[in-house]
């Protein structure tokens, strides 16, 4: 089934709305507005047209070909925690994980207004920004440690996954290369 309809012209089928959810549909189709970003829908659609989010629910933004969920973990949690928290959430039947600190890094080395773009992106869609709070990454610096990165101050560190002292939130994210379109 055909995911991306933003290029390819395919009617937008399957989504019921109400009509004043379908005159906003076709004066946002009009002007032809469009997102900073791509966002993903639990329908499986990708668009970065903002009439294609009216009448859907979204599920996060897509850098990278990743998409980063909407939200972090509800508490701060040890790496182990957190990385079966990731585990626990499934989208389009694939489980995300914590996200490889290669891709983190370049999220957090994005310029400026991009990362404003971004984060303005999340909020918009119901979630919350990135910001100002370290988040483990999936990736283990050794066995004893795992990365850790900040985006604001475009940190990345490494800490104890398993000391009562190395608690952080985590954000999951999906390799969208591991999924079948």
């Amino acid at each position: 089934m055909e995911r991306h309809y933003e290029e390819n012209g395919l009617k937008d089928i399957g989504v019921k709305r109400n009509f004043l959810q379908e005159i906003l549909y076709k004066w946002y189709r009009f002007r032809k507005s469009r997102y900073a970003y791509p966002v993903m829908y639990a329908d499986g659609m990708v668009s970065r047209l903002k009439c294609d989010r009216i009448g859907r629910v979204p599920l996060g933004v897509i850098f990278e070909n990743h998409l980063i969920t909407l939200e972090d973990s509800p508490t701060k949690m040890l790496w182990n925690e957190a990385m079966a928290y990731c585990r626990s959430l499934q989208v389009l039947g694939h489980e995300c994980d914590g996200g490889h600190i290669d891709f983190w890094e370049k999220v957090v080395n994005l310029e400026s207004n991009e990362q404003r773009d971004l984060d303005t992106l999340l909020v918009k869609l119901g979630g919350k920004v990135l910001g100002s709070k370290w988040r483990w990454s999936e990736s283990e610096y050794d066995y004893v440690d795992a990365w850790i990165f900040l985006c604001v101050l475009r940190g990345i560190d490494v800490n104890l996954k398993n000391s009562n002292y190395s608690g952080y939130v985590v954000r999951p994210v999906l390799d969208m290369s591991k999924v079948s379109v």
